[in-house]
């Protein structure tokens, strides 16, 4: 079946003719004309769109699982921040535990040493009185004083 070609440069992609080309080509001539001299860029130029569309969407992708990414690690940066800090509110309370059984164990001692010697001044307290009233002439003093009213 043989092709027709119209004659008309309207419809063609590259209206202009060429300096190398005649302004009435030949028949010949305009079967060249019709076929793309490079099918490679024309093939690009179909691709660009569907490619930059391709490329947009990557990065779009690439973003989002970044940013997903990101609140994750963000999310278990405060779980760690909160262990630290718990870890450290347990040793400060296990080392203040430590000085409070430190401050216990010497109350206790000082407790001890304060009712040994409250025994001892109950014990010498005792003694005086014992001795006070065994003593003859303490008790004719204080005897004659309240007879005369002298305090």
């Amino acid at each position: 079946m043989p092709e027709t070609f119209s004659t008309s440069n309207a419809s063609l992609p590259d209206a202009k003719p060429h300096a190398s080309q005649p302004a009435f080509p030949s028949a010949g001539a305009e079967i060249a004309m019709n076929q793309p001299t490079h099918p490679s860029k024309q093939t690009s130029f179909f691709m660009k769109p569907y490619l930059v569309g391709a490329v947009i969407a990557a990065l779009v992708l690439f973003l989002g699982y970044q940013q997903m990414q990101i609140s994750q690690l963000s999310s278990e940066l405060g779980q760690v921040t909160d262990n630290m800090k718990t870890s450290d509110v347990r040793t400060r309370l296990e080392s203040q535990e430590a000085s409070l059984g430190e401050l216990n164990t010497r109350l206790a001692y000082l407790d001890s040493k304060i009712n040994a010697t409250d025994q001892k001044a109950s014990a010498a307290l005792s003694r005086i009185k014992a001795h006070e009233d065994g003593d003859v002439i303490g008790n004719m003093m204080k005897g004659l004083k309240q007879t005369l009213g002298i305090k």
